[in-house]
């Protein structure tokens, strides 16, 4: 660690030379998630070093500069902190490019075009790989050059600044709720129970081009910079920030201390904070009693600035002309916060560097960020009955009666009149489709049937009659003949009640190749049977 050079003594302690930056940061993934989607980064833009190591926890500030960084991831899984990491990397990588910059506004339009560098490279990404499509990041830089503090804003993380005891929030959440207070239509005391508290405007990724939003101060010896996502201003209440970091100077242990209050008050998100204080003789002494105040930046007007979906009415640039209006080609999912609330006018807002509020600036825009289906901290409309058509035109506000203003209570817009038919319809539509699709398949089915019928031949189940029985020839009677001798062999008989002509059929079916005269001569038919001659019986007999 680098010892600062000893400077003027002022009351009784030796002030050192230029301004020394002591810092430090903490992040935790707090009591309810599973991973940390938070990255933060503090730089030494001079050295061209980022790190917590101690050279770098009390430096003297160079002629580079000072960066300190706050990212809040989204996207679900992996992809929160893939876009936080992407966001810090790039804008370091980019400032650190080059020669120093030369003055105020080269310090801001460099570290603005490292933004919108950043949230190209995530949405990129995010177009390449499905699994990372809707994630983005907050983002919140401050850069210190020359004892002015510059600002830039991007999302809800916060940026406050701790001066005489008194804590102020030098940047405006980009949020639903803080543009429905400013309109008037949730109390501040109500913030606390809104239910769409972590719906926010804009985040780098979720669209091709962002619009930060710059401020700036002029730093006192002895103020405390304070960085921080949501995990600590959603949890923590300003006063009781405010006491912490009085009570720890060391911006170790008001890191610490500040992450175990938000644990305690319930840890619902990850909690990232940077506290850096400043001292030395190049800062002022602040004046006893004066509150501190800072001021909007005309930035630079950065390249393709008509393509941001995001605007900021009151918003001026350094070539000292206003911001784009909104094309008429409204992006998709994007409603009209005043056509949604009614069309009471919005009660007139301060203009000006302002003690303890911002300046009055927002979007009459609640932006749908396209692709964000997996990071709830984005808004997302999906009111089906909606269309760019529906949207209210851009009139002048018209004079209401006090009494009537009074009395009157701001309530959504109706639905179109035509929706409900439109719906009917479509169901109709629909019924019409089915009943035809289901006549094409019945028609299909008999088609096939039919032809399946044709190909298939028929088949005679008539029953085959038995063959008829050979008829058996009736013997003749014959008159005896005494039959030739014939020389047999001893113990050979010859069967006379075969049919030879049986015989000759059989074989003639089964071997037709044998010679039936191998069997010798037709014998003829067979003798009729000699039946024995009866006696009959003596009278008196039995038979």
């Amino acid at each position: 660690m680098d010892e600062p050079a000893a400077g003027p003594v002022v009351d009784g302690a030796v002030v050192p030379e230029g301004i020394v930056v002591r810092c430090f940061a903490r992040t935790d993934v707090g009591l309810l998630r599973e991973h940390n989607e938070d990255d933060f980064l503090v730089a030494d833009l001079t050295r061209k070093v980022r790190t917590l190591l101690p050279d770098v926890q009390q430096h003297t500030l160079g002629p580079g500069g000072s960066l300190f960084v706050v990212c809040d991831g989204m996207g679900g899984a992996a992809a929160g902190e893939v876009a936080s990491r992407t966001a810090v990397d790039t804008i370091f990588e980019r400032l650190t490019q080059g020669d120093p910059p030369a003055h105020w506004d080269d310090l801001v339009g460099r570290l603005d075009l490292a933004i919108i560098e950043a949230g190209h490279r995530i949405y990129q990404m995010a177009r390449v790989d499905q699994e990372r499509r809707g994630m983005g990041t907050t983002c919140t830089a401050a850069a210190l050059m020359d004892g002015r503090l510059f600002v830039h804003q991007v999302g809800d993380s916060r940026c406050y600044v701790l001066r005489q005891g008194r804590l102020l929030q030098l940047t405006r959440d980009q949020s639903l709720l803080t543009q429905l207070i400013e309109a008037g239509q949730v109390k501040p005391e109500d913030a606390a129970n809104f239910e769409h508290s972590n719906i926010i405007l804009q985040a780098l990724g979720t669209t091709e081009m962002v619009n930060t939003d710059v401020t700036f101060l002029d730093l006192r010896r002895g103020d405390t910079l304070l960085l921080c996502s949501d995990g600590l201003s959603g949890m923590v209440d300003d006063d009781t920030i405010r006491s912490l970091l009085e009570e720890h100077p060391e911006p170790l242990a008001a890191c610490r201390a500040l992450t175990e209050a938000a644990n305690r008050g319930g840890g619902e998100d990850n909690i990232t904070v940077i506290v850096a204080r400043f001292d030395g003789a190049g800062l002022p002494e602040p004046t006893p009693g004066e509150p501190p105040r800072f001021e909007r930046y005309a930035k630079p007007r950065p390249p393709n600035f008509d393509r941001v979906p995001y605007t900021i009415p009151e918003q001026r640039f350094a070539d000292g002309g206003p911001a784009v209006t909104m094309s008429p080609e409204v992006p998709m999912g994007a409603v009209s916060v005043e056509g949604m609330l009614g069309d009471e006018p919005a009660p007139a807002r301060p203009t000006g560097p302002v003690e303890s509020t911002f300046d009055g600036t927002g979007s009459d825009l609640a932006e749908a960020l396209r692709g964000a289906a997996e990071a709830p901290r984005v808004i997302e409309w999906s009111d089906e009955d909606l269309t760019l058509d529906d949207l209210p035109a851009a009139t002048p506000p018209q004079a209401v009666p006090a009494s009537a203003a009074a009395t009157r209570t701001s309530v959504p817009p109706a639905r179109p009149a035509g929706s409900a038919a439109r719906a009917w319809s479509i169901v109709a539509v629909l019924l019409v489709a089915l009943i035809l699709l289901l006549l094409v398949f019945d028609s299909l089915r008999e088609r096939r049937a039919a032809e399946t019928d044709t190909a298939t031949p028929a088949v005679d189940i008539t029953p085959i009659p038995p063959p008829p029985e050979p008829a058996t020839p009736t013997p003749t009677p014959a008159a005896p003949q005494a039959a030739p001798a014939t020389p047999q062999a001893p113990g050979l008989h010859l069967r006379h009640d075969i049919d030879p002509n049986a015989i000759r059929t059989h074989l003639r079916g089964l071997r037709p190749s044998v010679d039936l005269r191998q069997l010798g001569p037709d014998p003829g038919p067979p003798p009729a049977p000699q039946r024995p001659p009866t006696t009959p019986p003596a009278p008196g007999a039995s038979p």
